[in-house]
């Protein structure tokens, strides 16, 4: 993983399309994929996500005459002013809608891959709907479709303004809901996140998996081959306390198999794998993510993890706007249901004292905001939920020092 600098900025639309001129300049010159992962890996921020969408353009290549339809389902909350174009009143702006659509133009122009935006929303109480609806007609698009969870009865509640239950609603609706696309139905379904942290352009890498018999495709942020602008903590010096508790309920992602971003908002599932497990899913709130994948791994689906560009869009942040404290309860929580109802390895040890010191949103914020005790501060990110130097004894000596569970 490669961590830059914030020099592309998410608020102007024109370092998008130097990006893709770049793209196209590297394309033009035909630099091989070998080539262009290593300008991915070696040169300045711009030229880097540059190559990486040439990959994915290059990739497609071998697919011109290969028909797909994609579904490219988002939840919508807190996305008011991300879905405008940035001005002097609203500076964060990232005419996120529009954007995306000049990213998949440039992708697919001239394939036969159909592909529609859907985004699903529950009322959000910051107005986000109504933004959406306003920017559909003013971009006078046929791509995007926006459902609300008002709109339909599955037969089931879905609790409103929550991720997951917006998520698992959108996943029924790809496989059930009439006229999505006029075609008949989807193939795959990409879960991505409403704001410009990730490019589109890169969807063809996921796509080139698909075709080679892959049906359950995820990037990670953190693998070596990424390029991530992030600020790392963010959601309180704490953080690592949290990721090696998150760790050890999640040994299968973090251990086994590396995944240190089981949160990675770019997903790629096949229809089959999206009827398998949408009977499993449960979780109504951030903790979808890994629901989806213990589901997919408890019907056998292997998980192919690939490498991703990610410019994080942290100014207007649901989870900065709620609380990162909230959102990582409810990963926590979320994590250890999951473990508990499809029968995967935790540590038990850990997942008592969840149950006996974590049990409100005042504890998380304690935890995120405390820092770390100093026998444990020298040790790097790798090392938590791995290190024996981190027992159970000084977890817990720490929760009661900070006055978790009180």
């Amino acid at each position: 993983m490669s961590v830059r600098e914030r020099k592309f900025n998410l608020n102007d639309d024109s370092h998008y399309r130097d990006v893709r001129n770049i793209a196209d300049s590297f394309l033009e010159e035909n630099y091989s994929v070998h080539e262009l992962w290593e300008i991915v890996e070696g040169a300045e921020l711009f030229k880097s996500l540059a190559a990486f969408l040439a990959v994915s353009k290059l990739t497609l290549r071998a697919y011109r005459n290969r028909s797909l339809r994609i579904a490219i389902v988002m939840n919508l909350i807190h996305e008011h002013n991300r879905l405008k174009p940035s001005s002097a009143k609203n500076p964060n702006g990232e005419n996120s809608l529009e954007n995306k659509l000049a990213q998949l133009h440039w992708l697919f122009e001239g394939s036969k891959i159909n592909y529609r935006l859907l985004y699903l929303s529950g009322g959000c109480p910051w107005g986000s709907d109504e933004v959406l609806d306003d920017e559909i007609k003013r971009i006078n698009t046929d791509r995007v479709t926006h459902i609300k969870l008002g709109d339909y009865k599955s037969g089931e509640s879905f609790i409103k303004n929550r991720k997951g239950g917006e998520i698992i609603f959108g996943i029924r609706s790809v496989l059930q809901l009439p006229d999505y696309p006029d075609e008949g139905y989807f193939d795959a379904m990409l879960f991505t996140d409403a704001d410009m942290t990730f490019d589109l352009g890169q969807m063809g890498i996921l796509i080139d998996k698909y075709f080679s018999g892959k049906e359950l495709v995820i990037g990670n942020r953190m693998d070596e081959g990424s390029v991530l602008v992030k600020n790392m903590v963010r959601a309180g010096t704490g953080v690592l306390m949290y990721r090696h508790i998150q760790r050890k309920i999640t040994p299968r992602f973090f251990i086994d198999l590396n995944l240190h971003d089981t949160q990675c908002p770019w997903k790629f599932i096949s229809r089959r794998v999206l009827t398998d497990i949408a009977p499993d899913l449960d979780s109504m709130d951030w903790s979808i993510d890994t629901d989806i994948l213990s589901a997919a791994e408890k019907h056998g689906y292997e998980l192919n993890i690939i490498p991703v560009t990610a410019i994080d869009s942290e100014f207007e942040s649901h989870g900065r706007a709620i609380g990162h404290f909230r959102r990582n309860r409810t990963i926590i929580e979320g994590a250890l249901h999951q473990a508990e109802k499809y029968g995967l390895f935790y540590d038990k040890g850990i997942a008592s004292l969840i149950r006996v010191y974590l049990k409100s949103d005042e504890d998380y914020r304690k935890l995120l905001d405390a820092g770390l005790p100093d026998s444990l501060s020298g040790l790097g990110n790798e090392e938590w939920g791995r290190s024996p130097l981190i027992t159970d004894i000084i977890v817990e000596e720490w929760l009661k020092t900070i006055h978790c569970g009180e």
